[in-house]
């Protein structure tokens, strides 16, 4: 449950992050003239620190599938959670393996090499790999109920024995 908080935490921080990056570009032009703030640096580290969280609890989550004394998971959220991680993982293993990558050959200037918010603003991209928000909140919807749901198939057995 705590990775789930905080992969939910981070996400909030990522987004309060654009909406401050949002209302820094909305500033009049005598205090832009003073600095600007890159509020979407915090964006990336927040983005970041959510999909790496994600990503620990969907191991967590496979784990506990085949662990014959953990209390059964819901094999229709299982379904919709495996249907939305493939570009969750994708952008993350390409997070954890960006050198790699950039040594390996060419990369087209259009490929960003820091997460960027995708030109359609609903969804985020690094190099070939994009993940929707969409996505990001379905997961992070299904894994919170799939946690709240073990704790208690857990409680309840404690009180059982």
């Amino acid at each position: 449950m705590r990775l789930v908080d905080k992969a939910v935490r981070e996400y909030m921080f990522a987004r309060n992050a654009i909406l401050e990056q949002v209302a820094e570009c909305q500033r009049p032009v005598e205090e832009l003239m003073k600095g600007r703030v890159l509020h979407m640096f915090g964006f990336v580290d927040h983005m970041e620190n959510s999909i790496n969280a994600i990503r620990r609890v969907l191991k967590f989550l496979e784990l506990l599938r085949s662990d014959r004394s953990a209390p059964p998971q819901d094999r229709t959220r299982r379904r919709l959670v495996r249907a939305h991680s493939e570009p969750l993982i994708g952008i993350r293993d390409t997070l954890e393996h960006i050198g790699e990558r950039l040594d390996k050959g060419p990369i087209s200037n259009d490929q960003p090499v820091i997460l960027k918010l995708g030109d359609d603003q609903e969804s985020i991209i690094l190099l070939d790999s994009r993940l929707t928000f969409s996505s990001i909140e379905t997961i992070l919807r299904a894994v919170h109920d799939e946690a709240k749901d073990l704790i208690q198939k857990s409680s309840d057995l404690e009180w059982q024995t």
